[in-house]
């Protein structure tokens, strides 16, 4: 889940990055001789996005990137919404601020459901 809020002067996410960042580290754990779940790393990574617009007046949330996307916000409103985006750097914008920020989006990662042990 990532959050947006929409002032007149920041817009701000948190957290900044999503999905696994980097290189994938070594598999350690109580199953490492059982094999990894597997899954399409070059899928896009679904991201879970809420926004609370904290201006008073109807504007939209601007997402520009390798996807790009307009969301409507209505006046001291919120919305949420999911978005399949591919790996990169999006810039988060709207008419009603004067700011805007960057979310980083990793590939996505892969489950460690299958890594539970049961008896």
């Amino acid at each position: 889940m990532v959050t947006v809020t929409v002032g007149a002067d920041e817009i701000n996410v948190s957290p900044d990055a999503a999905g696994e960042p980097g290189e994938r580290g070594p598999y350690l754990n109580q199953n490492r001789n059982a094999p990894q779940n597997q899954a399409d790393r070059k899928a896009p990574l679904v991201v879970n996005i809420a926004v609370a617009n904290l201006t008073r007046q109807d504007t939209k949330l601007v997402i520009e990137g390798p996807e790009g996307h307009v969301e409507p916000l209505v006046g001291s409103g919120s919305a949420a919404f999911n978005m399949a985006l591919p790996t990169g750097a999006y810039r988060l914008s709207s008419p009603a601020s004067t700011d805007t920020t960057v979310l980083t989006v990793g590939r996505s990662r892969i489950s460690s459901g299958g890594d539970v042990l049961i008896p």
